[in-house]
């Protein structure tokens, strides 16, 4: 009872060493990013380019404010609401019994959620803001710099077909609604297995504790750098601010969907030497949930991904307006922001690509950036559709423009595609290098797996699989510092070390 007893202690000191206040701070010359992460009396939750909330212990900065006087006392969550200003008061009447409203800034709440009646407002992008640390990119990473056109990417771009896309999203949109409230996303997700399951490529249900939902992810392994990621990923969940039961979604986002799947049957074809995930994501209209726990579990395995994808609304072009790319991101992800426009420089002269700061509205590609991953979004003329989070969220009035989706996916494939050819080694995450106290090898294995573990004693063994999933295998220990294991009979592909609770690396068995 005693040891019950001093564990619930230090569990309680170690909560109350940090509870403090929610805080959001304004980054600023003084408070800029970097020093804001590097100060022990913040733990910051979320970030951009204007300001970061955190968790004070001491509240001494410039342009903080009080969000929320005890921090994550009564909930496990936050939601960034963006709502545009003349909307701003309609919204919080309509909401005002399922919220409270802790920060009014612009075109943005932050709210307390209080119950399941909450609503999103009709801008696009609420982000759920939980107790989970954020991460700066790391700055190491170096792209590849392009100045001539390279003839298989071109092949893989000329293989492009508007015409599968949307049949792709009319399927989508026959669903009637994938609001990741309603049943019927458990078909739409059906829907898009079946299509990388047909590629024969490595699909896994990412689930999450949100309506039970699931991400589809879809690896396709490298053969030089397997254990360097690519990742492109789109929402496929919708959401309609005046019907439960009908959001048809086709622009948002059931064509970036399209697009994420075009991409993977072009490109399975072929063998690249970086390793390509392709993420269907649920949950984003509800706060970016279903991105949030994959981009949280691959900071938690430091997965060494060297760029992510966002392709969210690409089909939409406003008539008589000349075609160009808004190219959404924060600034830590200035190298591969620099990169894409690159490609398009290369692959698409004249094609207008152009910075734009979401304070509008958010996707999937925040929550990449929150973990501490280079990520960016391209994305149609920004917020111009009007017909999203509506009825006529439809083929013809909403996806309009083929064309359109067409290019979306072709830069994403040249993007892609160059980046996982490229020859040299990309740098790990450092994170790696906390833990240089074991020797594991042959890497990669057909079976015996060796660990040298010089002086340190050896607790615990643990591997997982890429979902997560422990896995059994039998262990021999050949010394106090020589152990042996025998992982034959797992199937191909990465996975996770963990020895005495921390991570130690990665191993891949083929």
């Amino acid at each position: 009872m005693k040891k019950i007893t001093l564990t619930i202690c230090i569990l309680l000191v170690s909560i109350l060493c940090f509870a403090g206040k929610l805080v959001l701070i304004h980054v600023t010359e003084t408070n800029d990013l970097v020093s804001l992460f590097n100060n022990s009396d913040l733990k910051i939750h979320y970030y951009c380019d204007d300001y970061v909330l955190a968790t004070a212990k001491i509240l001494n900065y410039e342009n903080a404010v009080i969000v929320d006087e005890n921090a994550f006392a009564e909930v496990s969550s936050y939601a960034i609401v963006y709502c545009y200003e003349h909307y701003k008061k309609e919204y919080a009447s309509k909401v005002s019994e399922s919220n409270k409203i802790l920060y009014s800034g612009n075109n943005f709440f932050i709210m307390k959620i209080l119950s399941n009646d909450f609503k999103p407002a009709e801008n696009d992008g609420m982000i759920a803001v939980s107790e989970v640390e954020a991460r700066l990119p790391k700055q190491m990473v170096t792209y590849p710099v392009i100045t001539e056109t390279n003839e298989d990417v071109l092949e893989y771009m000329s293989q492009v077909s508007a015409d599968r896309m949307l049949a792709d999203i009319q399927i989508l949109q026959d669903f009637l609604t994938r609001d990741a409230q309603h049943p019927n996303i458990f078909y739409a997700r059906n829907f898009i297995k079946e299509q990388y399951d047909a590629l024969n490529l490595e699909v896994t249900l990412h689930n999450f504790p949100y309506y039970n939902n699931d991400n589809v992810i879809a690896i396709q392994y490298g053969t030089e750098f397997p254990d360097e990621y690519v990742v492109c990923g789109a929402h496929y969940d919708s959401w309609c601010r005046d019907s439960y039961e009908i959001a048809p979604g086709a622009d948002d986002n059931a064509s970036g969907t399209a697009g994420i799947i075009e991409t993977a049957r072009i490109l399975s074809q072929y063998d690249f030497k970086r390793s390509i995930i392709y993420c269907a994501f649920s949950a984003e209209e509800w706060g970016l949930i279903g991105s949030g726990y994959y981009a949280k579990q691959c900071a938690n395995q430091n997965m060494n991904i060297v760029g992510y994808f966002n392709l969210d609304m690409i089909g939409y072009l406003p008539p008589e307006t000349e075609f160009h790319i808004d190219l959404v991101h924060f600034l830590p992800s200035q190298k591969l922001a620099d990169y894409y426009i690159n490609i398009c420089d290369i692959y698409f002269p004249g094609l207008s690509v152009e910075y734009y700061y979401p304070s509008y509205g958010s996707s999937d590609f925040a929550s990449f950036n929150n973990m501490g991953y280079m990520a960016i979004f391209p994305h149609e003329i920004y917020f111009s559709n009007h017909y999203i989070h509506t009825l006529d969220d439809t083929i013809h009035l909403s996806v309009n423009s083929p064309e359109s989706m067409e290019l979306f996916t072709r830069t994403n494939i040249a993007s892609i595609a160059t980046l996982a050819m490229y020859e040299k080694a990309m740098p790990p995450n450092p994170v790696v290098e906390y833990y240089p106290n074991y020797t594991i090898y042959p890497n990669p294995t057909n079976g015996i797996l060796t660990i040298e573990s010089g002086e340190l004693p050896i607790e615990n063994i643990e591997i997982f699989d890429f979902s997560g999933k422990k896995q059994p295998f039998h262990l021999q220990s050949l010394s106090t510092s020589i152990h042996q294991i025998n992982i034959s009979h797992f199937p191909d592909g990465i996975y996770i070390i963990k020895i005495s609770n921390e991570f130690a690396g990665k191993i891949i068995k083929k």
